[in-house]
Protein backbone atom coordinates (compact mmCIF):
# COMPACT_ATOMS: atom_id res chain seq x y z
CA UNK A 1 0.00 0.00 0.00
CA UNK A 2 1.34 3.40 -0.95
CA UNK A 3 1.45 6.23 1.57
CA UNK A 4 -1.21 8.92 1.27
CA UNK A 5 1.32 11.56 0.18
CA UNK A 6 2.38 9.39 -2.79
CA UNK A 7 -1.25 8.78 -3.82
CA UNK A 8 -1.86 12.55 -3.61
CA UNK A 9 1.22 13.23 -5.74
CA UNK A 10 -0.06 10.76 -8.36
CA UNK A 11 -3.53 12.30 -8.30
CA UNK A 12 -2.14 15.83 -8.66
CA UNK A 13 0.09 14.82 -11.59
CA UNK A 14 -2.87 13.19 -13.33
CA UNK A 15 -5.10 16.23 -12.69
CA UNK A 16 -2.41 18.53 -14.13
CA UNK A 17 -2.69 16.47 -17.32
CA UNK A 18 -6.44 17.23 -17.41
CA UNK A 19 -7.56 13.66 -16.66
CA UNK A 20 -9.99 14.55 -13.86
CA UNK A 21 -12.07 11.36 -13.83
CA UNK A 22 -8.97 9.17 -13.96
CA UNK A 23 -7.55 11.18 -11.04
CA UNK A 24 -10.69 10.41 -9.00
CA UNK A 25 -10.31 6.71 -9.77
CA UNK A 26 -6.60 6.65 -8.90
CA UNK A 27 -7.39 8.38 -5.60
CA UNK A 28 -9.44 5.30 -4.67
CA UNK A 29 -6.69 2.78 -5.51
CA UNK A 30 -4.67 2.96 -2.30
CA UNK A 31 -5.20 -0.76 -1.59
CA UNK A 32 -4.26 -1.76 -5.15
CA UNK A 33 -1.18 0.40 -5.76
CA UNK A 34 2.03 -0.79 -4.15
CA UNK A 35 5.75 -0.18 -4.59
CA UNK A 36 5.65 -2.80 -7.37
CA UNK A 37 6.64 -1.27 -10.73
CA UNK A 38 3.38 -0.44 -12.54
CA UNK A 39 2.13 1.40 -15.60
CA UNK A 40 -1.28 3.06 -15.31
CA UNK A 41 -3.28 3.52 -18.52
CA UNK A 42 -5.61 6.46 -17.94
CA UNK A 43 -8.53 7.12 -20.28
CA UNK A 44 -9.47 10.75 -20.72
CA UNK A 45 -12.76 12.12 -19.43
CA UNK A 46 -14.42 11.86 -22.85
CA UNK A 47 -13.31 8.23 -23.23
CA UNK A 48 -14.75 7.36 -19.82
CA UNK A 49 -17.98 9.24 -20.61
CA UNK A 50 -18.29 7.36 -23.91
CA UNK A 51 -17.80 4.05 -22.10
CA UNK A 52 -20.38 5.00 -19.47
CA UNK A 53 -22.85 5.92 -22.23
CA UNK A 54 -22.45 2.45 -23.71
CA UNK A 55 -23.35 1.03 -20.29
CA UNK A 56 -26.41 3.23 -19.80
CA UNK A 57 -28.80 0.29 -19.74
CA UNK A 58 -26.35 -2.46 -18.87
CA UNK A 59 -27.02 -4.74 -15.89
CA UNK A 60 -25.89 -8.33 -15.41
CA UNK A 61 -27.09 -9.08 -11.88
CA UNK A 62 -29.21 -7.84 -9.04
CA UNK A 63 -26.03 -7.03 -7.11
CA UNK A 64 -24.96 -4.02 -9.09
CA UNK A 65 -23.32 -0.73 -8.39
CA UNK A 66 -25.15 2.17 -10.06
CA UNK A 67 -22.98 4.46 -12.10
CA UNK A 68 -25.61 7.05 -11.22
CA UNK A 69 -25.64 10.52 -12.67
CA UNK A 70 -22.56 11.56 -10.74
CA UNK A 71 -20.75 14.58 -12.04
CA UNK A 72 -17.08 13.86 -12.77
CA UNK A 73 -15.25 17.03 -13.68
CA UNK A 74 -16.70 18.24 -16.98
CA UNK A 75 -18.33 14.86 -17.72
CA UNK A 76 -21.53 13.32 -16.46
CA UNK A 77 -21.78 9.57 -16.21
CA UNK A 78 -25.22 8.35 -17.29
CA UNK A 79 -27.25 5.76 -15.40
CA UNK A 80 -26.17 2.16 -15.78
CA UNK A 81 -25.17 -0.78 -13.65
CA UNK A 82 -22.22 -3.11 -13.33
CA UNK A 83 -21.29 -5.22 -10.33
CA UNK A 84 -18.66 -3.55 -8.16
CA UNK A 85 -16.20 -6.42 -8.74
CA UNK A 86 -16.51 -5.98 -12.51
CA UNK A 87 -15.77 -2.27 -12.23
CA UNK A 88 -12.70 -2.89 -10.04
CA UNK A 89 -11.49 -5.60 -12.40
CA UNK A 90 -11.93 -3.20 -15.30
CA UNK A 91 -9.70 -0.74 -13.44
CA UNK A 92 -7.13 -3.52 -12.76
CA UNK A 93 -7.11 -4.29 -16.50
CA UNK A 94 -5.76 -0.75 -17.05
CA UNK A 95 -2.70 -1.38 -14.86
CA UNK A 96 0.31 -3.14 -16.40
CA UNK A 97 2.69 -4.99 -14.08
CA UNK A 98 5.86 -3.20 -15.24
CA UNK A 99 6.96 0.41 -15.39
CA UNK A 100 7.25 1.09 -19.10
CA UNK A 101 8.63 4.25 -20.67
CA UNK A 102 7.47 5.41 -24.09
CA UNK A 103 10.78 4.13 -25.44
CA UNK A 104 10.03 0.73 -23.91
CA UNK A 105 6.63 0.68 -25.64
CA UNK A 106 8.26 1.56 -28.97
CA UNK A 107 10.78 -1.28 -28.57
CA UNK A 108 8.15 -3.96 -27.82
CA UNK A 109 7.39 -6.11 -30.85
CA UNK A 110 3.83 -5.93 -32.19
CA UNK A 111 1.90 -8.79 -30.64
CA UNK A 112 3.67 -8.58 -27.27
CA UNK A 113 1.35 -9.54 -24.42
CA UNK A 114 1.62 -7.35 -21.32
CA UNK A 115 0.45 -8.66 -17.90
CA UNK A 116 -2.11 -6.62 -15.96
CA UNK A 117 -3.23 -6.63 -12.36
CA UNK A 118 -6.16 -8.72 -13.56
CA UNK A 119 -4.54 -12.14 -13.26
CA UNK A 120 -5.57 -13.77 -16.55
CA UNK A 121 -5.80 -10.66 -18.74
CA UNK A 122 -2.99 -9.48 -20.97
CA UNK A 123 -2.92 -6.39 -23.15
CA UNK A 124 -1.54 -6.68 -26.66
CA UNK A 125 0.78 -4.23 -28.38
CA UNK A 126 -1.04 -3.52 -31.66
CA UNK A 127 1.18 -0.70 -32.91
CA UNK A 128 4.54 0.59 -31.68
CA UNK A 129 5.22 3.49 -34.06
CA UNK A 130 6.63 6.63 -32.49
CA UNK A 131 3.40 8.55 -33.15
CA UNK A 132 0.95 5.65 -32.67
CA UNK A 133 1.51 3.37 -29.69
CA UNK A 134 -1.65 1.27 -29.42
CA UNK A 135 -2.58 -1.38 -26.85
CA UNK A 136 -5.67 -3.43 -27.71
CA UNK A 137 -8.00 -0.67 -28.96
CA UNK A 138 -6.55 2.31 -27.10
CA UNK A 139 -3.88 4.69 -28.32
CA UNK A 140 -1.40 6.36 -25.98
CA UNK A 141 -1.76 10.12 -26.35
CA UNK A 142 1.60 11.84 -26.45
CA UNK A 143 2.72 15.34 -27.35
CA UNK A 144 5.76 17.50 -26.89
CA UNK A 145 4.44 18.32 -23.40
CA UNK A 146 4.01 14.66 -22.43
CA UNK A 147 7.06 12.98 -23.88
CA UNK A 148 7.08 10.47 -21.04
CA UNK A 149 5.05 9.40 -18.03
CA UNK A 150 2.46 11.87 -16.71
CA UNK A 151 3.57 10.97 -13.19
CA UNK A 152 7.30 11.11 -13.84
CA UNK A 153 9.19 11.77 -10.65
CA UNK A 154 6.52 10.33 -8.38
CA UNK A 155 7.86 7.36 -6.40
CA UNK A 156 11.19 7.50 -8.27
CA UNK A 157 9.61 6.37 -11.53
CA UNK A 158 8.38 2.99 -10.33
CA UNK A 159 4.86 4.00 -11.37
CA UNK A 160 4.37 5.30 -14.89
CA UNK A 161 1.13 6.95 -16.07
CA UNK A 162 -0.08 7.41 -19.63
CA UNK A 163 -3.10 9.10 -21.13
CA UNK A 164 -5.06 6.79 -23.46
CA UNK A 165 -7.83 7.90 -25.80
CA UNK A 166 -10.50 5.46 -24.59
CA UNK A 167 -11.35 2.77 -22.08
CA UNK A 168 -9.68 -0.50 -23.05
CA UNK A 169 -12.06 -2.89 -24.79
CA UNK A 170 -11.69 -5.65 -22.20
CA UNK A 171 -15.16 -5.81 -20.65
CA UNK A 172 -15.93 -9.15 -22.32
CA UNK A 173 -12.75 -10.65 -20.87
CA UNK A 174 -13.47 -9.13 -17.46
CA UNK A 175 -17.00 -10.60 -17.45
CA UNK A 176 -15.77 -14.01 -18.67
CA UNK A 177 -13.08 -14.16 -15.99
CA UNK A 178 -14.29 -12.44 -12.83
CA UNK A 179 -11.30 -13.62 -10.74
CA UNK A 180 -9.20 -10.83 -9.24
Amino acid sequence: MLPTNVILALVNAIRRAGLNTAALIVASLRDILTNTPLTLLLPDDQGIANFASELANFSISNMSMPLGNASMGNTTMPSGNLPRTVLWNLVRAHIIIANLTLQDFRMLPIGTQLPTLLRDLRLQVVNNAADNITLNNAQLITSDNTSDSLCKGVLDGSIMCYHINQVLDVLGSVLANPAT
